[in-house]
């Protein structure tokens, strides 16, 4: 939202008057997890929703709460209206853009950087069994790396919605086919720092397609694991709603058995990025497997 523009890239330093760490030591008493990466995922998520800082009396209101940040050297307090959630999802939408990943609808997309004779390709989400579209891309983006005969392939699944592995199988059929033709070519994987257990398998399918790739991720790497099931409860004296695990999660999804163990997995190069990486535009993971 533009009226809390002013907010991007400051760090938070108190909600409601209360310290930052503070409030994330209370949040993390509501959250459903089994190791220390979910608990992460689990504090972003819920500092999205004010409803959940007025459950933990944080604030006093379920529809407004005050953010104070460091911006600058400085501090400024905003007070933010409704639902975080909107707020954030405008900040994430406004940080692809400056790193040049703006998605579009269909979830993935492709571009040729001729200066570095490499194919970029973003896969976020899709359903290429059920939709014609993305076989239909599919062969365009292969026609285009057969015709340029790229020196590198880079695959960003930064933003990967943790799907079935078979959703990205027409693409690893072809880049297999691809690869055995020409063993000379690069192939890079690009993940975040909080990764789903099913992007962990996509990279590691590409790594049984092509042995030679490359795993690129931030320096905080963590594996975002979680439950099967998750149920629910409600606190009525504090109108608050709490989630909890139930089973512990194993090697599959959607209930199939997927054959491949991401225990000890961690990527081939770690890189940090700072927000002023962010707030410059600069997509250190992306910039590393271009000038590799």
């Amino acid at each position: 939202a533009s009226e809390y523009r002013d907010m991007l890239y400051g760090r938070v330093m108190e909600i409601g008057g209360v310290d930052i760490q503070t409030v994330l030591e209370q949040i993390a008493t509501l959250l459903p997890y089994d190791d220390e990466a979910l608990m992460v995922y689990g504090l972003e998520s819920y500092l999205r929703f004010s409803d959940q800082l007025y459950g933990l009396g944080i604030v006093e209101r379920k529809d407004e709460a005050e953010f104070t940040l460091e911006i600058d050297g400085g501090t400024e307090a905003f007070s933010v209206q409704t639902a975080l959630w909107t707020i954030l999802e405008n900040t994430d939408s406004q940080t692809q853009r400056m790193l040049g990943r703006e998605y579009y609808t269909e979830g993935y997309f492709y571009e040729y950087f001729p200066d570095s004779s490499a194919l970029y390709f973003v896969y976020s989400y899709g359903d290429p069994w059920k939709d014609e579209a993305f076989l239909q891309f599919n062969d365009i983006m292969f026609s285009v790396i057969e015709e340029g005969n790229p020196a590198k392939i880079v695959i960003d699944l930064r933003s990967h919605l943790g799907e079935n592995t078979e959703f990205l199988s027409p693409f690893i059929t072809r880049l297999t086919q691809y690869a055995a033709e020409h063993p000379n070519v690069k192939v890079y994987t690009l993940v975040g720092r909080l990764v789903a257990v099913a992007t962990v398998m996509e990279v590691m399918r590409v790594r049984e397609a092509v042995p030679g790739a490359v795993a690129i991720g931030e320096e905080d790497f963590s594996i975002l694991t979680g439950s099967e099931e998750v149920r629910t409860l409600k606190l009525e004296n504090r109108d608050l709603w709490i989630a909890y695990p139930v089973q512990p999660s194993g090697e599959s999804l959607g209930g199939q058995e997927t054959g491949l163990n991401v225990e000890g997995f961690t990527p081939d190069v770690r890189l940090p990025l700072t927000i002023e990486d962010i707030r410059n535009g600069n997509d250190v993971l992306l910039r590393y497997a271009l000038e590799d």
